[in-house]
């Protein structure tokens, strides 16, 4: 009897480690640091709204939602435009570009935020 509640404590144990670190390496992927890396962004530039709770299973009332959030990014991004020199402004939520030469320049930036989606 002894055994086999080592080894039930075992399974169990096991599998809060598991759920842990899937929890903490997927956080990890999604980090400012990585979007900082990816889009050339300064770190203070990036903002990342906290995941909503309300699908949540253990959310009150406890049960299936029949619903989940996935993750949406927006960018907006600077550079030089190679054919006239001047500074240009990039919108990645719809693709549009324009001058950012006036007084007060766009400066890049990358929003996180959740869109809800009903199952």
């Amino acid at each position: 009897m002894k055994g086999a509640a080592n080894v039930l404590a075992t399974i169990i144990l096991g599998w809060l480690f598991y759920l842990a670190l899937a929890g903490i390496t997927s956080d990890m992927w999604y980090s400012k640091f990585r979007y900082s890396w990816q889009y050339g962004v300064e770190f203070s530039q990036i903002t990342q709204n906290p995941r909503p709770r309300d699908c949540n299973f253990f959310a009150a009332p406890m049960g299936d939602k029949a619903c989940h959030y996935d993750r949406q990014v927006s960018t907006v991004l600077t550079g030089i435009d190679s054919a006239t020199g001047r500074r240009i402004v990039i919108y990645s939520n719809d693709g549009s570009r324009e001058w950012n030469d006036g007084n007060n320049p766009v400066k890049s930036s990358v929003s996180i935020w959740w869109q809800k989606v009903d199952e």
